[in-house]
């Protein structure tokens, strides 16, 4: 779970675990070393939090993120796992449009890419989403960094880096929060609300996507909200 203020990443999970979220650049993944294993955390002010003021922001055009792309690739992504990409013109590469979905791991752990050692399931927490049936829609959590990277070189992409996370993210530091500057509440994002349990009160993960409202400028879901990210760069590292 994430927002994106001021560079200063600190922790405000809802829930156990790291979900998946991919990028496609075209450049192979091996080229991108990774650097450390590490989690990206949110960076809400704790002594701010919000309640859900029933207040809506409007959602971004998508003419604003379609215009001027003059950088986009003309080759396009795998389709490997239905994944859906979105191009970033922040980032300047493609991004997955949601974190990796239970149904979406279960294609990679059928074609025998993925591997159940690494990764935690309901009956070791709760709040773990693999073995639930009606979650399929949910992001996969509770994986480790290997099966992350495994994930999205057998999808056909790779991981993000932390320099372009945050430039979607923060839609090239400009934005306090991915969907803006507006204060985060639970219209926006799945987070822990003061007054509610984890999940703005259902005390788990929900679907992907549940929360348009809040997406990033090029339209990707849950940038801030519902799980941390696994990126393939520490944060102060690039």
């Amino acid at each position: 779970m994430h927002s994106v203020t001021s560079h200063r990443w600190t922790g405000l999970a809802i829930l156990i675990g790291l979900a998946i979220l991919c990028t496609w650049s075209g450049v192979p993944a091996q080229e991108i070393r990774p650097k450390a294993k590490v989690k990206k955390g949110t960076t809400v002010d704790q002594s701010s939090k919000a309640k859900g003021n029933g207040k809506k922001q409007k959602k971004s055009s998508n003419s604003r993120t379609k215009k001027g792309q003059t950088n986009r690739p003309s080759k396009k992504p795998p389709s490997k796992a239905d994944v859906e990409w979105v191009w970033s013109k922040p980032a300047r590469l493609w991004f997955a449009k949601t974190e990796t979905t239970v149904a979406q791991y279960r294609a990679c752990v059928d074609a025998g890419a993925c591997r159940p050692r690494h990764h935690r399931e309901k009956s070791d927490d709760q709040y773990c989403n693999w073995g639930y049936s009606d979650r399929d829609d949910h992001p996969m959590n509770c994986v480790d960094y290997w099966v992350a990277v495994k994930f999205c070189e057998w999808s056909g992409g790779r991981l993000p880096t932390e320099k372009e996370w945050y430039a979607e993210a923060s839609d090239g530091g400009k934005r306090k929060y991915p969907w803006g500057d507006e204060q985060v509440n639970c219209y926006l994002a799945i987070w822990r609300d003061a007054s509610k349990a984890g999940g703005c009160g259902k005390d788990r993960t929900w679907p992907v996507c549940s929360q348009t409202e809040g997406n990033s400028v090029s339209g990707l879901c849950d940038m801030s909200g519902n799980l941390w990210e696994w990126t393939s760069t520490p944060f102060g590292v690039e």
